[in-house]
């Protein structure tokens, strides 16, 4: 019984999840998790390719990619004939956005509702505009709703930003999987986060009674932001000269300071908001100054002034928020419209590409969208606006992955990697092209349901008698079918077996048809009748 016992512990420990950090509770059952994806193209990187290749997945890591491997006996075999893995896609960046805030609004950012909670005990910031110490990860929450329509549009990852304060904290990169928060979060720490306008609230005293709010206009929070950096150099010094000197006193206690001054020491990127292309220039002028390994969160304005940022060789975030066609519907609404909004809307598709061909590094992010299942309909409007295919792609993969120091586990598709990647009908860039699954760490989340069968071309069915005959036309783009139901009727005649000459069609209005439930079968005859 002694041996049962310490076998049966033996096995239970054997067959828990080994990655997990939590002890076993009984047997667990820790299925292998082994794939072979074969006969596909897979797109490595944006520069490279590889036709007819295969992918071996082993537990949520990739084990290998080539166009000469074999299928292991023990893999789970998926024949992707036809179709493209890609990497998956990176959301450079991702914060609540406030209701009515519109694109490049500063109250896009600094009136959002706060992704991290505000650290109110320990040794406060005098100012709780500077929140240098909050932290996404500690606070974050997986949102399956809009995991899942991310993951539609083929991310895999998004970097969660605070989105209170002008010093605002540092953001964290999690996955798009709905697991829990101690399994998604791919990086901890990423970067500090920077704004230099301060929150739209109004003026006059605060609520609390405590004095008139402080920043109330840009050049206040540009001012309170430099003298934040200046103050955390000093904090810095000062700790370090008490610490050699005992009889010097030590300054006052300040979390917020003690987190900026060690980021500042240990080189955590700053990612600095800038809301429009002024702005872009005066966050490069604040990297300069302080030496700053900065990323400038843009607004898809850059265009204004494309050879000054790209004379700062700075990385730049921007949003694929186009803006909607203004109303010029009558010449009451078109007098009401400025030239400024009319270039805007025009110019703003093509801000990528010419950021692109300037030399600018270029990451891009759903920040700002309404409806995030409009990313892939701008990023391939943007690429018929001029935007480099490889160049797209790098944007949402190798580029966001670099700056977030994570080019060891997402990015491109290399053994020893997050087994993150999308399977789509064709080219990502295609108009018609269809995102069918998205595999986060392994695990795969279908999109498009896989059609079994193509009930595409001319379809005829007759009765018995074949009195009554039907013609379907069936043609269009899986998951998006339409047909053509034509119906003749023949006179039988009385004294012949042979069928009259004259024929009546009726043709029945288009309809349309969902593959996954479409079946080519013959009707009955009550149903010809009907």
């Amino acid at each position: 019984m002694r041996r049962f016992i310490v076998s049966l512990l033996f096995c239970s420990l054997a067959l828990a999840d080994p990655t997990t950090t939590a002890p076993p509770r009984g047997l667990r059952e820790n299925t292998p998790r082994f794939h072979a994806f074969v006969n596909a193209r897979v797109v490595v990187s944006p520069t490279q390719t590889i036709e007819n290749a295969t992918l071996l997945v082993r537990d949520g890591v990739i084990i290998a990619v080539g166009g000469d491997l074999a299928a292991p006996p023990e893999a789970r075999l998926t024949d992707l004939a036809g179709k493209t893995i890609y990497p998956g896609l990176i959301d450079a960046y991702s914060e609540p956005a406030p209701a009515g805030a519109g694109r490049g609004s500063p109250a896009a950012s600094a009136t959002a509702a706060p992704a991290v909670a505000t650290p109110d005990g320990g040794a406060a910031h005098w100012t709780r505009e500077v929140l240098a110490g909050a932290r996404a990860d500690r606070a974050y929450r997986p949102d399956a709703a809009l995991n899942k329509s991310l993951r539609g549009q083929g991310f895999v990852a998004r970097l969660i930003v605070p989105a209170s304060g002008l010093v605002k904290g540092t953001s964290t990169l999690v996955s798009t999987s709905d697991e829990d928060a101690s399994r998604v979060i791919i990086k901890p720490l990423v970067a500090q986060h920077l704004a230099l306008t301060p929150a739209r609230r109004g003026f006059g005293p605060r609520a609390d009674g405590e004095g008139p709010r402080f920043p109330s206009s840009p050049m206040g929070a540009f001012t309170l932001v430099r003298q934040t950096l200046l103050d955390a150099k000093w904090y810095a010094a000062a700790w370090a000269a008490h610490e050699s000197n005992r009889t010097l006193p030590p300054p006052q206690r300040s979390d917020a300071l003690d987190a900026l001054s060690a980021q500042l020491k240990d080189g955590v990127p700053f990612i600095i908001d800038a809301n429009d292309e002024l702005y872009a220039l005066r966050a490069a002028q604040i990297a300069e100054e302080f030496t700053l390994p900065a990323i400038i969160r843009g607004s898809g304005q850059e265009y204004r002034r494309v050879d000054e940022i790209a004379a700062t060789k700075l990385p730049i975030i921007i949003p694929l928020n186009f803006p909607r066609p203004p109303n010029v519907s009558s010449p009451e609404h078109a007098v009401n419209v400025s030239l400024t909004e009319l270039m805007d809307w025009d110019i703003a598709p093509e801000n990528p590409a010419r950021l692109s061909r300037a030399g600018v590094p270029l990451a891009l992010s759903t920040q700002g969208l309404r409806d995030k299942n409009e990313f892939l309909k701008n990023l391939r409007k943007a690429t018929a606006r001029g935007l480099d295919r490889s160049a797209a792609l790098a944007a949402v993969t190798t580029v966001p992955a670099t700056l977030f120091g994570v080019t060891d586990s997402l990015g491109t598709i290399a053994p020893g990697k997050r087994a993150c990647f999308i399977i789509t009908t064709g080219d990502l860039f295609d108009d018609k092209t269809r995102i069918l699954q998205t595999w986060v760490d392994g695990i795969e989340f279908t999109i498009a349901p896989r059609v079994e069968t193509d009930p595409r071309g001319q379809w005829a069915f007759t009765n018995d008698d074949r009195s009554i005959s039907f013609k379907l036309s069936i043609s269009g783009e899986p998951g998006r079918m339409k047909g053509e139901l034509i119906r003749k009727d023949r006179a039988r005649p009385e004294t012949s077996d042979e069928p009259a000459d004259s024929t009546t069609e009726a043709a029945r209005p288009t309809t349309t048809a969902t593959p996954a439930t479409t079946q080519a079968a013959r009707p009955s005859r009550a149903a010809m009748q009907r």
